[in-house]
């Protein structure tokens, strides 16, 4: 086990330890990660040209659309 002194971090943050305490937190830090940060990755689909031309009309946001609907099944 390792010992954490208040004095210390204290210091190293140029802050007061009037009323600090030292808790423990768990993080699953890979899970925040992708939780939190949002590496692009491009992918190419095929779609039919009439809903290509429908959408486009409609002025569809094709990577928006195509996150909401995975996110929304996979939370299905």
């Amino acid at each position: 086990m390792c010992d954490v002194s208040l004095e210390d971090v204290a210091k190293e943050l140029d802050a007061d330890t009037d009323g600090a305490f030292v808790n423990m937190v768990s993080v699953d830090v890979a899970e925040y990660a992708r939780t939190h940060f949002e590496k692009s990755v491009r992918k190419t689909l095929t779609i039919p040209a009439w809903l290509n031309i429908a959408a486009r009309e409609k002025k569809i946001n094709f990577s928006q659309t195509l996150q909401d609907a995975l996110i929304a099944k996979i939370k299905a």
